[in-house]
């Protein structure tokens, strides 16, 4: 009787860039950064700057978290034991 072959997952993660999902976030990453940079130089003359920018930089920072969730790339495979 032969031996019965046994596998494991094994779960990679890849570097920047990932090869799906990654342009969308991307292209919403450049976006907030853009919006962000003009409302900040709109709000220039407005005594609350230290506010908004407070604001920009947290939304920001949202951004880059997402896009750093999203970036990596997760490669699943099973390998034989």
């Amino acid at each position: 009787m032969e031996k019965k072959r046994r596998f494991k997952k094994v779960v990679k993660y890849t570097k920047l860039p990932a090869k799906d999902g990654l342009y969308i976030y991307e292209v919403v990453f450049w976006l907030v950064v853009v919006t962000q940079i003009f409302s900040g130089v709109a709000s220039l003359p407005d005594k609350s700057y230290g506010a908004s920018l407070m604001i920009n930089f947290a939304i920001l920072g949202i951004a880059i978290i997402i896009l750093a969730i999203h970036g990596r790339n997760r490669e699943v495979y099973w390998e034989e034991i």
